[in-house]
């Protein structure tokens, strides 16, 4: 892939099937993955160089991306948010579409554009951002606890959120209700980092 060989820096996700990375200091976005028969045409990428496009051209000043099981996002450097693949519950663009079209487009949260975004993140069918005020938005089969502010840090895997707080506490939480008392080590503080790992593991 010629893309390749002129990145400076490189931010790469990686979630089963799908990887992406941003390749600077254009900003644009590489997207690879094993494309199942039952997933063909969620990857938003041209086959041949790999890098995501909107409306036919080639996505650019993106700052840092995420992967869920079938679908991807890119933040932007204007704060924005660019999502696309599977759609169906809205987790790609924050607007719901027929359960087997993909698509692409900017994301909206009730009617708005997404903006002031600082971070991303994406679980398997749903999405996170980490806004500049320190809350937290979700768009797909997904919710924010009630309250939850001051949040500095985001991650999500599978159906699993994490947020840390700029207390050095951290709030975990499950998109299914069945899962929805995420347990937590007994007297978890002063936290710097979070990460997830599996479906089921932090």
């Amino acid at each position: 892939m010629k893309i390749l060989q002129a990145v400076l820096t490189l931010i790469a996700v990686f979630t089963w099937p799908l990887a992406i990375a941003v390749a600077s200091p254009a900003g644009q976005v590489i997207e690879w993955g094993y494309p199942l028969p039952q997933t063909a045409g969620y990857l938003a990428s041209s086959a041949t160089t790999g890098l995501v496009s909107v409306a036919s051209q080639v996505l650019t000043d993106a700052v840092a991306v995420a992967a869920g099981d079938y679908h991807g996002l890119a933040l932007r450097n204007d704060g924005t948010v660019f999502g696309w693949g599977w759609n169906h519950l809205g987790q790609a663009i924050g607007v719901q579409t027929p359960d087997d079209n993909s698509t692409n487009g900017l994301v909206t949260v009730a009617g708005h554009i997404l903006r002031g975004v600082a971070s991303i993140a994406a679980g398997s069918s749903f999405s996170l951002a980490l806004r500049d005020d320190g809350t937290v938005i979700t768009w797909g089969k997904n919710h924010v606890p009630s309250g939850l502010s001051n949040v500095v840090a985001i991650s999500a895997r599978g159906f699993f959120s994490l947020a840390l707080k700029s207390d050095g506490t951290v709030v975990a939480w499950s998109s299914l209700p069945e899962r929805s008392g995420t347990p937590m080590p007994a007297g978890l503080s002063n936290v710097v980092a979070i990460s997830e790992i599996g479906r089921a593991h932090v």
